[in-house]
């Protein structure tokens, strides 16, 4: 099926509303291409990581206050069994500044694969 979905570079603010023009079957053929691409044909843009790493670290220095750091204390202290006292959920600003691009190719490569896809369809 998705071989017929077009091979060139697409971004991730695909238009999928739809038009009169526009059939239930073609506006699911490109959702469904769409999805492919992002969950199988990504492509890690050095420019476009380093933005995302700027947004996040903007979020991570709003979210440094007292209350915040009581709370991910709170919640490592509670789960110290696990990893998520490793895993805070933003990261470190250490870590998000050292991420590269390469290593999230690394990352997608080694995650991203079909047999660990599930597919959801609501409505």
């Amino acid at each position: 099926y998705f071989a017929k979905c077009r091979d060139h570079h697409r971004n991730l603010d695909y238009s999928l509303s739809s038009s009169s023009s526009s059939s239930s079957s073609s506006l699911l053929d490109r959702t469904l291409c769409a999805l492919f691409d992002v969950a199988f044909r990504a492509k890690i843009d050095e420019g476009v990581l380093a933005r995302e790493k700027d947004a996040v670290l903007s979020e991570i220095s709003m979210l440094s206050t007292a209350d915040y750091r009581l709370r991910i204390d709170q919640l490592s202290d509670l789960h110290k069994e696990t990893m998520l006292p490793s895993r805070i959920p933003l990261g470190t600003v250490e870590s998000i500044r050292n991420l590269s691009a390469e290593r999230v190719r690394e990352f997608y490569t080694q995650f991203y694969q079909p047999n660990r896809a599930h597919v959801y369809i609501v409505g």
